[in-house]
């Protein structure tokens, strides 16, 4: 792995660079976040006849917060008669590459063509396999171009074997069946859809109209239809950008964009207002709420919290200002994760609240006064999704944040 550190994306010339597998552009000092291209059959990654044309440099160019990674690895007659790696093989190499040498990468979002998307599926296949879950949390998105996800027809029972390229091609293939099976269980392909037990993986997927390679059905997989994108345009046009205004381009960076920051807030915090009977009271536990708030962030590493006691300044802007159950839907539904704090037992919107965000599925913490029987007793019992933290006052309360950090949540925070 090389590094180049620029002002602008440049193309390398020197033979040492070239014969890196991954070359990684910078244009910006300390980035955290990288776009990681890998690129199909018999594809290159620079040059007159690259596989991406100017799609690297654009993005450089709008996204410079990320790093741009390009992926070269051997294919067809280089790889013929088992002389190289397999696809399963390379998958191996380039996961240890992310865990080991990206490591200082807190996201990555993978840009896969054609037969690169089996790769980018098979080095995430090994990741599961090798319960790999810092590693598997860093992938933030996943864009799959043209990709045979189930394999193509094109290629015969009788010259599957000829080459390793050809024999992970063949149309619902063991070694396919198994990657995609895998990962459909282990994923849900959306960036803010929680369910038990499923990790959020980001794809779309894009769909060349005029692609003699790979079938339409192959190239979608089971995705809804608005994470695929259908262009006209051949099987390798469609990953060749030729301006900024191009329709993949647009549609890819904003797909970009959402994948770097899929909610609007980080945390929902839910605290019973009503509980205060004058305005000084109001006040005074304003000061705590925030004071909480700053605790969770810098403890948690996270920017961004939503909660109404810090939004509505006065208490008799509550009382004739209530927040819309649609702006409280929506800002919940926006947020990643979800905490309700019980001061004492009320009656209260708050369980409204926490019981929206149960029915979506967001990791949640409950912060109970005294004892979880405060709580309503259908929210006593033990849900994979909730963590119950009791505390005694105040003071404890930002002391179990301090202790606990991130595992407040029982999955901790991704």
């Amino acid at each position: 792995m090389k590094k180049l550190e620029n002002i602008k994306y440049l193309e390398p010339q020197d033979k040492d660079t070239l014969s890196e597998d991954l070359v990684i552009h910078s244009v910006k000092k300390d980035n955290n976040k990288l776009i990681l291209f890998i690129h199909g059959l018999r594809g290159k990654r620079y040059g007159a006849s690259s596989t991406w044309g100017k799609f690297p440099q654009l993005l450089s160019e709008d996204l410079s917060d990320f790093d741009i990674g390009l992926y070269q690895y051997n294919t067809v007659e280089k790889r013929a008669f088992r002389i190289s790696l397999s696809i399963e093989n390379e998958a191996r190499h380039l996961a240890n590459l992310i865990r080991d040498n990206l490591r200082n990468y807190k996201k990555i979002i993978i840009i896969a063509h054609s037969m690169g998307g089996i790769l980018a599926k098979s080095i995430i296949y090994q990741l599961i396999v090798n319960n790999d879950i810092s590693v598997i949390k860093k992938i933030s998105g996943l864009f799959l171009m043209a990709t045979p996800n189930f394999g193509a027809k094109w290629i015969p029972y009788l010259i599957s074997n000829i080459s390793k390229d050809f024999k992970v091609l063949k149309n619902h293939n063991e070694y396919l069946t198994k990657v995609n099976k895998t990962i459909d269980n282990y994923f849900v392909f959306n960036e803010n859809t929680n369910i038990d037990n499923k990790r959020n993986l980001p794809v779309w997927t894009v769909v060349a109209s005029n692609d003699i390679w790979v079938e339409e059905q192959s190239a979608s997989i089971c995705l809804s239809s608005e994470r695929i994108k259908f262009i006209k345009g051949s099987h390798t046009t469609i990953v060749k950008p030729e301006n900024k205004d191009d329709d993949v381009y647009c549609w890819i960076k904003e797909k970009i964009l959402l994948c770097d920051k899929p909610y609007q807030h980080d945390i929902f915090i839910s605290f019973p207002m009503s509980t205060w009977k004058t305005e000084e009271e109001y006040k005074e536990h304003q000061k705590k709420v925030q004071d909480f708030s700053n605790t969770v962030k810098v403890n948690l590493n996270l920017n961004t919290i939503y909660c109404d006691v810090l939004k509505i300044e006065e208490k008799k802007l509550f009382e004739t200002q209530t927040t819309s159950m649609n702006t409280m839907i929506n800002n919940i539904k926006n947020s990643k994760y979800y905490i309700l704090i019980v001061p004492n037992k009320s009656r209260s919107s708050i369980y409204f609240e926490a019981g929206f965000a149960l029915a979506l599925n967001k990791p949640t913490a409950y912060f109970v006064k005294g004892t979880n029987k405060n709580l309503p007793y259908v929210m006593q019992g033990v849900n994979n999704n909730i963590n119950i933290i009791e505390y005694d006052n105040y003071d404890n309360l930002i002391e179990k944040i301090r202790i606990e950090k991130t595992k407040i949540f029982n999955e901790g925070v991704i």
